[in-house]
């Protein structure tokens, strides 16, 4: 198994291109595929902040309501956050 990898992030099989990568690995490495993927507070950022540009918000409360519509109440802790 080679030791290094390079993906280009624009690749829109950059996920098999990793899976495939990884499936000749160890143990450790199939743990890595299985896991849930984990969301940080930029990465929350990130969707709120697109979002409310995307729908032209100007207040909070606006996009406090689109994130609630949209995501079914699932991401209002989060916005609060």
């Amino acid at each position: 198994m080679p030791k290094q990898i390079i993906i280009n992030d624009l690749d829109g099989n950059k996920e098999d291109v990793l899976k495939d990568f990884l499936k000749e690995g160890s143990q450790k490495s199939q743990e890595f595929l299985q896991r849930e993927h984990t969301f940080t507070d930029s990465d929350y950022e990130q969707v709120f902040t697109k979002l409310a540009s995307e729908k032209e918000l100007s207040t909070f409360s606006e996009l406090k309501d689109v994130v609630h519509e949209t995501f079914g109440g699932k991401l209002d802790q989060k916005l609060d956050t």
